[in-house]
């Protein structure tokens, strides 16, 4: 993962009005750091873990190999590369949050 891919996800979060209301550490083992995000009106408070590979020592968010909907876990999107993957899989991702979260 690179800062582009939070940067992308925050702003595709924003642009179908999610709010990034708290980032929480991870769990010093699989999850690097989480985000509780929730619609501008305080409703539908959802978690995004961001996972990396199990490691002996924490990871930082910029670690992480994807992301999950800790409330729906087949939601989910894989950092690939900039240029090829990652814009077809922050798409299914956030179009999958949209529909679920109706």
């Amino acid at each position: 993962m690179s800062q582009r891919h939070l940067n992308d996800l925050r702003n595709a979060l924003e642009r179908r009005r999610w709010r990034i209301v708290d980032e929480q550490p991870g769990d010093d083992y699989q999850i690097a750091a989480t985000w509780l995000i929730q619609r501008p009106d305080g409703s539908h408070a959802t978690h995004i873990d961001f996972e990396c590979m199990p490691e002996l020592e924490p990871q930082p968010i910029e670690k992480a190999i994807g992301c999950t909907v800790r409330e729906n876990r087949k939601i989910e999107a894989y950092f690939a590369r900039i240029e090829r993957t990652w814009p077809v899989e922050l798409e299914e991702f956030i179009g999958d949050l949209a529909a679920w979260a109706k």
